[in-house]
């Protein structure tokens, strides 16, 4: 449903229900919008954007340049279910997770591609049985890599920095993953009680550095 008024500018809102959004072969995902908007001549002003998808909440306001089609930019806000994430596009792997997060960027769609940027944050995150207390990081999303970085996280009694890279998409070659992980004082009886190493107990710190 789209509805516009002249009071004394257009303005409108615009709505939809019982959406389904499909990214290639990945699980299909519901989804519901609702948007306020202001038409100043060929550039729509979104005053704010509220969208629910399957496993994410989303809260955002935009601009679009009509004239200048796709160019697009969106402030966005959103609240993400991990879980429900990996099922959806990851459906066929093993691994699991746990927890939630928050994100906070901008999304650009131009002529170039979209372009995604921002900060995430997570209360404790999870992966398998091991969990990522006060995990943060920034990412950018492009058509042709995905990066993260200034990231990290508490890991048992220490802490935790990393980057993450996989690119280039698009370009004919299979992508290559890079992960570079780093870890200070980290307490090795509750890493090592964790791991339930059979007649091994350890104490004391420990600090390691590693790249996949």
């Amino acid at each position: 449903d789209i509805r516009i008024g002249n009071t004394p500018n257009y303005r409108g809102t615009a709505e939809f229900s019982g959406g389904q959004v499909r990214i290639q072969q990945f699980v299909p995902m519901s989804a519901r919008f609702k948007a306020q908007f202001a038409i100043d001549g060929p550039r729509i002003h979104l005053d704010r954007i509220d969208m629910d998808t399957d496993g994410a909440t989303t809260v955002a306001t935009g601009d679009v340049d009509m004239a200048h089609w796709p160019e697009q930019t969106y402030q966005v806000q959103s609240r993400v279910d991990f879980p429900r994430m990996k099922q959806l596009f990851f459906k066929d792997e093993k691994w699991t997770v746990a927890g939630d997060g928050n994100f906070k960027g901008t999304f650009h769609l131009s002529k170039n591609g979209p372009d995604l940027q921002g900060a995430f944050t997570s209360a404790i995150a999870g992966v398998n049985e091991y969990r990522f207390p006060e995990l943060y990081g920034s990412l950018r999303w492009t058509k042709a890599a995905f990066d993260i970085v200034d990231a990290g996280s508490k890991f048992y009694g220490g802490d935790a920095r990393f980057t993450y890279g996989i690119k280039p998409f698009g370009a004919g070659v299979r992508p290559t993953h890079h992960f570079d992980a780093a870890v200070t004082n980290l307490d090795l009886v509750r890493f090592t009680d964790f791991e339930q190493l059979r007649g091994l107990r350890f104490a004391g710190t420990a600090s390691l550095h590693n790249v996949l």
